[in-house]
């Protein structure tokens, strides 16, 4: 099953994913999936949300909130627990 992206998620370019994984592991910090081979797989398109996927070909799928509070960042994170329901999240945030 393909997922289909769709505003405001967009796909990051191959190019830019080693980038995109360091900087969502500066701020996971001290979280378990900091130290996970993780792929970015969407992010909306002001980098408050990413969804993450595992790099290893794990069936493993996460959204990560990123909120900027004084002195760092605040991270909530929901397992997903398969393809559907990241297709579910992404057509629920478009029609909202």
């Amino acid at each position: 099953m393909s997922i289909s992206i769709k505003t405001p998620w967009v796909r990051p370019y191959l190019c830019d994913c080693a980038e995109i994984i360091e900087w969502l592991r500066e701020r996971l910090g001290k979280h378990p999936l900091a130290k996970r081979m993780i792929f970015p797989l969407a992010l909306v398109e002001d980098s408050s949300r990413a969804i993450i996927e595992a790099e290893d070909g794990e069936e493993f799928y996460a959204v990560v909130d990123f909120y900027q509070i004084k002195g760092g960042w605040k991270v909530r994170v929901v397992m997903l627990p398969d393809r559907a329901s990241v297709q579910r999240l992404i057509d629920d945030t478009h029609v909202a």
